[in-house]
């Protein structure tokens, strides 16, 4: 009896945690693109000025406002042996989020795990690509494949730490892990330097499952 009202309990928690994503998720997401492509906006401007790739810079905005994915990836793929290294990073990364967006989730996932390991680029890039990477395989990667490709030491000196850190609560969330859940999100909480909003969305999903 003792373990059906335990089932129970797992089934009402993850009808709640269904429930608050289905409210929050798509606030999170846009939050979480606009920061990123502000990040990834003051690097095409550092890049722009130092440089001075002009040329490279205007290809690539004319390509990604394509009015379709497939013009977009085809465009972009005619642009990724740019000279300049964010820059090719950069058109990669793209090309992979309109990947997906078409439904081409190992292609774009192929794409992500290469910028992953390229160490010729921007380490912004690298990190972007995990963090979309990551995304995409919320629901089917597993804790070792999460320890091997995001060790803690490049966590910490990541521009998206919290943003991963939320991911990987998240993780331990879908997982059914409420204790180790309840410890990630209580890490993000507790930490002084953590943003505002994250802890926010970090308190109302420990709610969700309390």
């Amino acid at each position: 009896m003792s373990d059906v009202l335990r089932q129970v309990d797992e089934d009402l928690r993850k009808d709640r945690i269904l429930s608050l994503w289905k409210k929050y998720g798509i606030y999170i997401i846009v939050f979480i693109l606009l920061l990123i492509s502000s990040v990834i906006g003051y690097q095409i401007n550092k890049s722009f000025s130092i440089s001075n790739n002009q040329k490279q810079v205007e290809n690539y905005l004319i390509a990604s406002n394509l009015p379709s994915e497939n013009e977009i990836v085809s465009s972009l793929s005619n642009l990724e042996n740019s000279s300049n290294t964010f820059m090719r990073g950069l058109i990669r990364l793209k090309m992979a989020n309109s990947l997906i967006s078409q439904g081409k989730k190992e292609q774009s996932q192929a794409i992500l795990i290469q910028l992953m390991k390229d160490r010729e680029i921007n380490k912004i890039i690298n990190d972007a690509a995990g963090y979309f990477y990551l995304m995409s395989k919320l629901n089917e990667i597993t804790k070792d494949e999460i320890l091997a490709y995001f060790p803690d030491n490049q966590i910490d000196n990541s521009t998206f730490k919290y943003l991963f850190l939320e991911l990987f609560a998240l993780h331990d969330l879908f997982s059914g892990d409420f204790e180790q859940t309840n410890k990630s999100f209580q890490k993000i909480i507790n930490d002084p330097e953590a943003p505002r909003e994250i802890i926010i969305r970090s308190e109302k999903f420990l709610e969700s499952i309390k």
